[in-house]
């Protein structure tokens, strides 16, 4: 668990912990009221900044997805705004949705 949260940048929601081997519903219910989230420690990378192999060391990011973003900013210059990745073809709504927490624009 403590290997995934540091793969991750930290949980921001406490049914991540779902995607963790060995919890399975009967003991995240156990360990959930348990459960503290401090959103304000996750470790976020930048956008405008990052490589591939950064992008790609994030479990949500597939390397060819990692690609994609780094090869779009090469040519269309820097990010304005993190919603710009939801018009990259491999990035749908329920990934944006996923890895938006973990990224920034600086």
């Amino acid at each position: 668990m403590v290997r995934y949260r540091q793969l991750l940048g930290g949980f921001h929601s406490k049914k991540q912990l779902m995607e963790v081997y060995g919890i399975d519903s009967v003991l995240y219910e156990q360990i959930s009221p348990y459960l503290l989230l401090e959103p304000q420690y996750l470790r976020k990378i930048n956008v405008n900044t990052c490589t591939v192999k950064k992008l790609k060391s994030h479990p949500y990011i597939s390397n060819s997805v990692a690609k994609l973003m780094v090869k779009y900013r090469e040519h269309h210059g820097f990010y304005e705004r993190l919603e710009e990745l939801q018009d990259l073809p491999l990035i749908d709504e329920q990934l944006f949705r996923k890895i938006v927490v973990y990224l920034e624009i600086d």
